[in-house]
Parts: C-alpha cells; structure tokens; sequence
C-alpha cells in the first residue's frame, strides 16, 4: 500500500510497504524505528528426543551477597585486643617487680645476716628467741640476756621494740600498748627516761621530758581537736598548765587529773619494772597518766650478770639522744684503768684528742646537769680530763 504527494521539488511517494524498505522494517512501529534483532537458537536433542541444552546457555551461579559490615562490633573487637594485649604487658611487668623484689628481699637479707654476725663477734652477742613465760623475746642476746637491739611481745598484748641494755628497755624505743596508747622516746633501766612523746588512744598527745619514769619540766600537750597547752611537771605532779601562746602560769585545768595508773603484770609471778607502781588487779589502763601507761615489765633472763656493752657505743648513743636533765647516773663514764686500747701511736693520738675533747671540762659546764649531781658531775668529769692528759703525756715520753 503506497501513497504519493505533490511537492515543490516535485512528486514524493509515500509507499511504506515492506517491498519498499525491506524485510527487516517492522511496520507496527514508528516511523524510521528498526526492529531490533533477536537471538535465535536452536534447541538441541538427544538420541531419545530430550533436549539439550547448551553449556554456553547455562545459567551461572549467582556469587555469595556479602552482609553488611558492623562498625561497632568491629570498634569493639579492636578495643578488647588492645585491653587484651595492655593486661598481658602489665601481668608480664607485675612478675618482672615481683622477681626484684624477692631479688631485693634476698639482697636484705644477706646484708642483714652479715650485720648480726659483725655485731656478735664485735660486741660478743648473738642473734635468737628466748621464750620467758608468755613474753617472747626475738633479737641480740648476751647470755640469753636481751641487749643491744630486740623486740619483745609481752603476753598481756604490749609489743616493745628497740634498744636493750642488761635485758631491760635503754636507749630509744617504742612500745604499743594493748589499749591502743603508745610511747615513742628514750628509756633507762625499763621506764621512760629522756625525750620522748607519749599519744593515747583518744587522739591525745604529750611530748615532752622524762626523768626516771615521771613527766619533768616543760611539755606540749595536744588535745583531740589539735588545741595544744604547754604544761609543766615537777617528779611526775602538774604544776602549771596553759594554752599554747596564751597567757603564763595558769593552772586551770581542762581535762581531768591523770590518774596514777599502770597495765596489770605481764605475769602473775613478775614484778613490775622499777618506779612502776601497780594498779589495783582489773584496772584499765586508758586513764591519763602523767606518768603515761607503764613500761615494758623486764623479761626474768638468766642471773648471771651480763657484761656492759662498750663505752664508746654507749657515748655515741649518749651524744645522740640525751637526757633533758643529765643525772650522775646517765653518763657513760669510763671504765677504771688505762683509757688508750692497744693500736698503733697515731691511732692512739688520734683516740686521746677525742677524749680530750669528750670529756674537756668547759664542756660539760653549758649542758644541762641536775641541781643535785651538778658539782658530783663536774668533779668527776676534771677527773677523766686529768686521766686523759696524763695518757697524753705518757705516749709522748
């Protein structure tokens, strides 16, 4: 079917059949739209007439749809790794300090051995326990004597630790009551005796002096608050007493008298130490003492006498820590006989000019001494300096 039409250029025909175009022009579509071309193929069979298909035309496996990544798991599994491997690098360093420290431990322990053993062939000590009773004594021993350094736990709960002299507590120390009182300062002869502070329970405090086991002259009292008092003491009796930087020689009193109390004996069969008066069987011991809660009753050791430590061990510790008020008693005066110990001349020299100046008498005029023991003191102290001078002048013959 065709048409044709008259135009300027002349006659147009519109026939549009498919002898005009072709074979491969679909009429049933627009105008100028060519037919796509289809994939043709043809079905193969076998043998029995089954159709085969083609490997070309199988239908490949579809892949695996990935799911979809979690951050947060993915966050939180980085951050247990990390954790993981910061625990795994502490626990390795916890068993690096802990080897050190057995390191250490061993290290102290050789050197302390090695301590014991010089100051037992030095001083003729030995290094033991000795069981008294309930008491338990672990330190230097001298004929089964505590001396020198120990710590002593009493069957009544007390604990004292420190220097021993003739199997009493001399020298500095401190001692733990049971009732939660300590004491922390000098001693003599089992009491307290020097500097020392004394702090109860309650959050009380003194510091101050001692002589032979009473409080003497002028001490710092701190309440449980933190106010503080200077106080002061004559043989053990409160005599004045006022606030820190307030006025003087007040005597009012804000909190009771102290009670002249003392711990029960550590065993039935013991007696107490010296100037310790004991109180009725029951008593506590939390009262305020001007005394304080009694010292450390003196384990029974062996009779045989111990000898004394040396002289010039006992100087240093005299140097170092003395008493407030210096009886006759506390000086370590030395022993009768020739002063200068066997050693060559120069170490001889060398010796006399420390005692020279050790016991020189303008030295001892400045300190401290007792009203009573004062011109005893300075006598016998000429006496020494007489001793040393004479040695001088020998060596030098």
């Amino acid at each position: 079917m065709g048409s044709s039409y008259q135009g300027r250029g002349g006659r147009y025909n519109t026939n549009t059949s498919s002898d005009t175009f072709g074979p491969n022009y679909r009429t049933d579509k627009s105008h100028f739209e060519r037919s796509r071309p289809q994939a043709t193929h043809s079905t193969q069979r076998n043998s029995s007439g089954r159709p085969v298909s083609s490997p070309d035309l199988k239908r490949k496996p579809r892949a695996p749809t990935q799911p979809a990544v979690d951050s947060e798991a993915e966050e939180r599994a980085d951050l247990a790794e990390k954790l993981s491997l910061e625990l795994a690098q502490r626990l390795r360093d916890a068993e690096t300090r802990a080897e050190s420290a057995e390191q250490e431990k061993a290290r102290l322990q050789g050197t302390l051995a090695g301590i014991r053993s010089h100051l037992c062939r030095k001083f003729g000590l030995e290094h033991g326990s000795v069981q008294d009773g309930k008491d338990r004594y672990d330190g230097f021993l001298r004929l089964e004597t505590p001396s020198f350094w120990g710590m002593c736990e009493y069957g009544n709960g007390d604990v004292y630790e420190g220097e021993w002299l003739d199997g009493k507590p001399n020298g500095f120390g401190i001692c733990k009551f049971k009732g939660g009182n300590s004491y922390s300062g000098m001693w003599a002869s089992g009491g307290y005796h020097g500097q020392g502070v004394y702090r109860y329970a309650s959050g009380e405090n003194f510091e101050g002096c001692w002589h032979q086991d009473n409080r003497q002259g002028q001490g710092l009292f701190t309440d449980a608050k933190g106010k503080e008092y200077v106080e002061l003491y004559e043989n053990g009796q409160l005599t004045a007493r006022y606030p820190r930087g307030g006025p003087q020689w007040s005597t009012h009193q804000s909190r009771p008298q102290p009670q002249q109390t003392r711990p029960a004996p550590f065993a039935q069969h013991r007696e107490a130490s010296p100037h310790s008066p004991q109180p009725p069987s029951g008593q506590p011991n939390t009262g305020h003492s001007a005394r304080g809660v009694g010292g450390p009753r003196t384990p029974r050791r062996s009779s045989a006498t111990s000898a004394s430590m040396p002289n010039d061990v006992m100087w240093v510790r005299f140097e170092e820590r003395p008493p407030c008020t210096i009886q006759h008693e506390d000086i370590p005066w030395p022993p009768p006989g020739k002063l200068v110990p066997p050693g060559t001349k120069e170490e001889q020299k060398r010796f006399l000019k420390e005692l020279a100046r050790r016991w020189h008498p303008d030295k001892w005029v400045g300190r401290d001494l007792a009203g009573g023991s004062r011109d005893a003191i300075l006598q016998d102290v000429t006496a020494v300096f007489q001793r040393v001078d004479q040695e001088k002048r020998n060596l030098k013959s």
